[in-house]
């Protein structure tokens, strides 16, 4: 899982950046004098459910435990990067992310279930850059924000299911993260590690659904790794004539 993974991953990111910087001549010198600049993003993703119970879920005599587990998905975006001054930047990230959350039940009989949600998200990231001074080819970065999630694939509004977990179709979350930028000949490669947590409640909830009335809140939780191509062109450079 990505979560397992996360601490190999950013100490081989650190480790990454380190040696490049050592062995590398200086690339693309000028970039920083961009005002704007535009790239792609391709990652993959591991989220799941932040859950509280419903007050009746000690009555119910059907459910003794549920627990949410942590499902895969990938993700594919736009870059879009603008300067604000020399540390600070504001990144806007449109993003197309498929996504998979699970819930494990236990029943009082003994046996055991899951239901899947499935999301299929149009999700607008804007987010604030804080970087420090490039080191040859290398600069690290922190960014931080909120972000505002679409499910096209929700089915709160469908009333003829009842035999399914339903999720609403808008989430908004905060993100946090850290990466690293890779400055080559013509382009540049950021690495970068984010963790979002949803602030809504996404639970259509059903009453009469055994499954889905023994909850009170589902919020959600993403872990997220991301491969950025940016552009290292000239177009755009702040106070160009």
């Amino acid at each position: 899982m990505l979560v397992v993974y996360s601490k190999k991953i950013i100490l081989s990111i650190a480790m990454l950046c380190m040696c490049y910087g050592l062995f590398a001549q200086i690339n693309l010198p000028s970039h920083d004098d961009q005002l704007v600049y535009f790239g792609i993003a391709l990652g993959i993703n591991s989220s799941d459910f932040r859950l509280k119970h419903h007050e009746s879920f000690i009555q119910d005599d059907s459910i003794y435990s549920v627990e949410p587990k942590l499902g895969p998905g990938f993700n594919l975006g736009i870059v879009s990067n603008l300067k604000l001054n020399k540390r600070l930047a504001l990144r806007f990230l449109p993003s197309l992310v498929f996504a998979e959350k699970r819930l494990d039940y236990v029943l009082f009989d003994g046996t055991t279930d899951f239901k899947t949600v499935e999301n299929i998200y149009t999700s607008f990231p804007i987010l604030i850059k804080y970087q420090t001074d490039r080191w040859e080819n290398v600069r690290l970065y922190i960014v931080g924000g909120v972000q505002i999630d679409y499910d096209l694939a929700s089915n709160a509004r469908n009333r003829k299911r009842v035999d399914v977990i339903k999720a609403r179709k808008t989430d908004i979350s905060m993100s946090l993260g850290a990466g690293c930028q890779l400055f080559f000949g013509n382009f540049v490669m950021a690495p970068e590690f984010r963790v979002t947590h949803g602030l809504n409640n996404i639970l259509f909830r059903e009453e009469a659904y055994q499954y889905s009335r023994v909850m009170e809140t589902l919020k959600t939780r993403a872990y997220v790794f991301t491969l950025h191509l940016e552009g290292g062109g000239k177009m755009f450079r702040k106070g160009r004539r």
